[in-house]
């Protein structure tokens, strides 16, 4: 639940503990029930079943910008005491949106502050939600012409006119349930580190700060985790297409993070919120440097605090500053992305459950509780008027509703013509792609074909090329082969003369064979004629020297 939402709910909720009878009308009742509060459906398209709602009821209580919808819808001014809640500075916030301008989304400024000033001719009572946007809303009634005489007091003041109503914190705590994101969505696990965006991206947010700076961190940190509590408006039709968000999806996607480091979530229902922020380890909101951020009330900052979860904040509201002052937030200066990469690991070095706000804090967060918060909206229903002024500063709201209503209607078909051309520009460039896709693919088969032809002909030059070697290759062979040729046969005359030489050799071996027979014989025969001679002549010896 947005903050619009969350703020609408509580005021409701903490009214009706107070003894007030309230009817929440809403046009999606959803499955929100409070037993105390009587839910009421209506429809945009029957103004009927509003004026009907309006006239069971002794005071209206309504946003802004939604009051002055209501007045253009019902076709002139509510006629019961009109509560119109301003904390949130929708005029800044839409005049931002609606850059940039061009001829086909020309500048819609002036119509944005003639819706602001149908409001404030209608309100009885305004509320908002902090000093600096008192400040901002008195000058907006200044020039509205609701500051007057009739208006200022005796003291000189408007509080008769227009009192702070903060937005409120939930008095009862949090308390834990099942994981919900550590083990529980894939790619985060039990011991890793969370980081909780809570709410929406905007162009105002800075998500591609942190982004930057988280990307400092992954340098020493593997364990880090990035949740977004949700990605688009928590109406698809209103803003789905923020720039910032496309700028983010494409530097996730780009770094190969998403489902691996960071995660995106789908506007997370409003009693379940306390379950992710008792499970996150910390809690960020950075916003830009812009005069948004002066004036806005971050309803983020009251769950981090409601749920006491240490966060890094930027600087710029009164709450930032105050989450400072108890020791939970670190606030830095808008676009510092070291700064964010430190703060976030200064954070982290401290376990979450040794955070504790101080109980000397005690008392001023008890003054947060929406209890408390709704007094000066007590005050105003136990004595319920018409401004002093109000009818004569809703006198000209007979006539401006009608031609809203008229105004409404040509915007209704001026963006119906719009659509229509935008439907017919997109089938016209659809056609173009297609057309050049075609183009494309008969260029990329005609290069394709080319390539092929290019190659067809190297190869056919690489085969001739070839061929030529082989034919020479194989008169080579042919010439090795005649040498070869004659070599043999050379070899063959000389081996026939080789034979005839060994056949020559073999007689003349065989001569000397025989030859080496008689010598062998005529050896031995003087051998033994030698041992009978010398034989003889021992025995001679014997007998002469006997």
């Amino acid at each position: 639940m947005a903050g619009p939402g969350i703020r609408a709910w509580e005021i409701a909720r903490a009214l009706s503990q107070q003894g007030v009878d309230v009817t929440l009308a809403t046009p999606s009742l959803g499955n929100r029930s409070g037993a105390s509060i009587q839910l009421r459906e209506f429809s945009w398209d029957d103004p009927k079943s509003l004026l009907d709602l309006i006239n069971d009821v002794q005071v209206v209580l309504s946003a802004g910008p939604l009051l002055a919808r209501i007045i253009h819808f019902i076709g002139g001014p509510i006629t019961k005491p009109t509560i119109a809640d301003i904390y949130d500075v929708a005029e800044i916030e839409r005049i931002i949106l609606q850059s940039p301008i061009t001829p086909r989304h020309p500048d819609a400024t002036a119509a944005i502050i003639d819706e602001m000033f149908t409001y404030l001719r209608q309100g009885d009572y305004f509320i908002c939600a902090s000093e600096q946007q008192l400040d901002y809303w008195m000058g907006a009634l200044m020039a509205a012409g609701r500051v007057n005489l009739h208006t200022l007091d005796s003291t000189l003041s408007l509080d008769y006119l227009i009192s702070v109503v903060p937005f409120g914190l939930s008095n009862t705590p949090p308390k834990p349930s099942s994981p919900v994101m550590k083990g529980a969505i894939p790619g985060i696990d039990p011991q890793d580190k969370v980081i909780f965006w809570g709410g929406g991206i905007w162009e105002w947010t800075d998500p591609l700060g942190l982004m930057e700076a988280f990307k400092l961190l992954l340098r020493d940190r593997d364990d880090l985790r990035i949740v977004f509590g949700a990605r688009h408006h928590f109406e698809n039709s209103l803003d789905s297409n923020m720039p910032v968000t496309a700028q983010l999806m494409d530097y996730v996607v780009r770094e190969g993070w998403l489902d691996k480091y960071v995660f995106f979530l789908d506007w997370i229902p409003y009693d379940q919120i306390g379950n992710y922020l008792l499970e996150a380890d910390l809690g960020v909101s950075l916003f830009k440097q812009s005069i948004e951020n002066r004036f806005a009330i971050r309803s983020r900052l009251f769950d981090y605090l409601w749920a006491e979860c240490p966060c890094v904040v930027t600087d710029g509201d009164y709450m930032s500053q105050f989450l400072g002052k108890i020791g939970l937030a670190q606030v830095i200066a808008p676009g510092e992305t070291a700064g964010i990469a430190s703060a976030i690991l200064n954070s982290l070095e401290r376990p979450r459950k040794e955070t504790r706000i101080p109980r000397k804090f005690a008392a001023q967060i008890k003054q947060m509780y929406w209890s408390s918060t709704v007094q000066p909206i007590l005050t105003f229903l136990r004595e319920p008027r018409f401004a002093p002024d109000g009818e004569i500063a809703r006198r000209n709201l007979h006539n401006i509703a009608p031609l809203r209503r008229d105004w409404n209607d040509i915007r209704t078909e001026r963006d119906h013509l719009r659509l229509q051309l935008e439907r017919f520009s997109v089938e016209r460039i659809q056609e173009q792609d297609v057309f050049q896709r075609e183009r494309d693919r008969f260029q990329r088969d005609l290069e394709a074909n080319l390539a092929e032809i290019n190659t067809l002909q190297l190869d056919n030059k690489n085969c001739q090329e070839a061929q030529e070697n082989c034919l020479r290759a194989l008169e080579e062979a042919h010439k090795e082969y005649e040498a070869l040729q004659t070599e043999h046969k050379s070899a063959r005359l000389e081996n026939t003369e080789l034979s005839h030489e060994y056949e020559k050799l073999q007689g003349e071996s065989e001569k000397l064979q025989q030859e080496c027979e008689i010598l062998k014989t005529e050896l031995k025969a003087y051998q033994n004629r030698r041992s009978v001679r010398i034989a003889d002549y021992l025995s001679r010896l014997i007998r002469r020297y006997r």
